[in-house]
């Protein structure tokens, strides 16, 4: 198996052992799919500097406080 290394988005890849190119793909992919127990998925979607990355997600959190919190 050869190493591959698959740009998910700006500034965020991951190197995976496949076959070919399309196979790394789609193990990344199905990383992705895991949701947020995946690494890959938390670098895609978290910024430890900067807060969340995904605005949906972002405008989710900020509706949920209240004045208690």
């Amino acid at each position: 198996m050869q190493k591959f290394k698959v740009n998910i988005s700006e500034g965020v890849s991951q190197i995976v052992e496949a076959e070919n190119e399309q196979e790394a793909r789609q193990k990344v992919k199905a990383e992705i799919a895991k949701g947020a127990i995946s690494p890959v998925y938390d670098k895609l979607y978290f910024d430890y500097e900067t807060g969340v990355n995904y605005k949906d997600l972002r405008s989710k959190l900020g509706r949920a406080e209240t004045s208690k919190e």
